[in-house]
């Protein structure tokens, strides 16, 4: 009798840990689920997971090197047009190079301004006056010397007096025509290679200033296309820097919007290029629109979104291919999230 009592009441344990296994069991399964499964609407299809993106694509913004950010323009959902600025890094330094540029620029201006304003009138008359006085001394030492000359034949000179009489007039005479040239020298203006010098040092100034220039508008950073701004990621008085992994500012173009679907490579021989598709956004009653496919992107890449479904395989790759969203106003629909792709596909053997 006492052998018995333990056995029954190990069958009573057992028998009731089956009841209360097989009552969980019909209790799980009997579980509203939180969203009905959606069925697609093709025989055939591929399933993929996509994410949404900007017409233009999510443009990043970045500064071309490193700086201050001095002013932002825009904040986020703002229209912009291409080229309108959306901020600007510190440009200080290069704005003090401007100046010294611009005055490298006048400087080399006004010293060829200089040169094509010659003959200058007034050093003309100069020179005119002192060519008139050495031909003047000319005339005086080409008379003494005549006169010493006749005094010598008649006795009354002597050979040493005529030879400095003629030096005289020989000096008179250099100086006379040294006057003459520089008279016709500067008659004549600027000499041709020193005009070109001028010119060629007007033109290096200005390239210069060309480039600071050009080094402080990219420094002002502006929109590549237009669009809405999507995010920005910088406050005035932080440093920014190029390449970093949040961009200063994302663009976008959300008019139109278009659907990056991931397919899986063991799917592409069932894809087809034009194929109908509908794109699912997750939640409630799950809103469909149509897709119309822009293109296939033929390189395959390592398969980085994951979805978390039983039996998804990690270890493989995926073909992007790119939708348009046909009705975007039947859905709510921002940049970056995730939906669910519908595609058409030819039927496997």
């Amino acid at each position: 009798m006492i052998r018995v009592v333990p056995m029954l009441l190990a069958v009573a344990g057992v028998a009731i840990a089956v009841f209360a296994v097989s009552r969980s069991g019909q209790s799980n399964a009997l579980l509203p689920s939180d969203d009905a499964a959606m069925t697609s609407p093709y025989e055939h299809a591929i399933v993929a997971e996509g994410i949404v993106e900007a017409a233009s694509r999510n443009r990043r913004i970045d500064a071309p090197e490193s700086g201050l950010v001095l002013e932002i323009m825009v904040d986020v959902g703002d229209a912009v047009r291409t080229g309108d600025p959306l901020f600007r890094i510190d440009d200080r330094s290069w704005l003090a190079r401007r100046t010294e540029a611009q005055a490298s620029v006048t400087v080399a201006q006004s010293q060829l301004a200089r040169l094509r304003a010659l003959p200058r009138q007034e050093t003309i008359e100069i020179l005119v006056a002192a060519q008139i006085a050495a031909q003047a001394e000319l005339t005086d030492a080409t008379s003494r010397l005549e006169r010493i000359r006749a005094a010598v034949q008649q006795g009354a000179a002597t050979a040493d007096e005529l030879s400095q009489a003629i030096s005289l007039a020989a000096a008179a005479e250099a100086r006379q025509e040294s006057a003459t040239a520089r008279l016709h020298l500067e008659q004549a203006g600027a000499w041709e290679p020193d005009l070109a010098v001028a010119e060629t040092e007007v033109a290096q100034a200005q390239a210069a200033l060309t480039s600071t220039q050009m080094q402080i508008d990219r420094l002002t950073i502006t929109a590549p296309c237009d669009g809405k701004i999507l995010k920005r990621n910088i406050e005035v008085g932080e440093s920014v820097n190029p390449g970093s992994a949040l961009p200063a500012m994302v663009l976008g173009d959300v008019t139109r919007f278009h659907i990056r679907a991931r397919v899986d490579e063991e799917d592409v021989q069932s894809l087809e290029s034009g194929a109908s598709a509908i794109v699912r956004v997750r939640g409630g009653a799950f809103p469909t629109t149509e897709l119309t496919m822009l293109r296939i992107e033929p390189l395959a890449q390592n398969k980085s979104n994951l979805t978390g479904l039983p039996g998804e395989r990690v270890d493989t790759r995926v073909i992007e291919v790119v939708f348009e969203v046909q009705h975007p106003e039947q859905l709510v629909l921002y940049p970056g999230m995730l939906v669910d792709v519908f595609i058409q596909a030819k039927p496997r053997p």
